[in-house]
């Protein structure tokens, strides 16, 4: 459904059309959910924030977004922090790890890791690919693409109540490792 979603919008916002000439909310939420540097970190915190159930989950979400938004808010205050991409790539490598071995992480401690793991995604987007113009409005899209897909992703974990479902869950952790694995060498690289 969400292929199909994406392929009904205009050519424009799938071709990252910065510059808030067409639409920049639509912009930030696609380029949040379509891009791999953002969409792996947040499964992987959405996986470690399904352990906690529901009333976890509410607090999680909404960490993830103030951490977006304040990832978003150093960015326009005209800080960047060069290290924000090998961090992000990090963060995957570990959200990852910590799903696949199911690391007894305290409940502080995982909402601290949505926390910090929401700013640096909002950091690296408008550090690494900030728009033209609208920076605000990107924003908001960038919040809201997290904050859905954090959902979706915590919700149909928190439905892996049998034995073969929760090893399902672990080996997307496995994947997640993995692909920030190979992400982190390609970083290595390039330096």
């Amino acid at each position: 459904m969400l292929a199909a979603a994406l392929g009904g919008l205009p050519v424009s916002a799938q071709s990252h059309s910065w510059g808030g000439i067409h639409a920049p909310v639509l912009d930030g939420f696609l380029h949040l959910v379509t891009s791999p540097y953002f969409i792996l970190p947040i499964t992987g915190l959405a996986l470690l924030s399904s352990r906690d159930g529901r009333s976890g989950l509410l607090q999680a979400q909404l960490l993830l977004a103030a951490g977006v938004a304040t990832g978003a808010a150093v960015t326009f205050a005209g800080i960047t922090w060069s290290g924000v991409v090998p961090a992000n790539r990090l963060l995957i490598i570990l959200a990852g790890l910590l799903v696949v071995t199911e690391f007894p992480l305290p409940r502080v401690a995982r909402l601290v890791l949505v926390l910090s793991g929401g700013a640096l995604c909002g950091h690296e987007l408008l550090a690494t690919e900030a728009p033209a113009g609208m920076a605000f409005r990107f924003s908001i899209g960038a919040v809201l693409g997290a904050m859905l897909l954090h959902g979706v992703v915590a919700g149909l974990a928190l439905l892996s109540s049998t034995p073969w479902s929760r090893i399902a869950v672990r080996i997307a952790g496995s994947w997640i490792a993995a692909i920030g694995l190979m992400y982190a060498g390609f970083l290595m690289m390039r330096v």
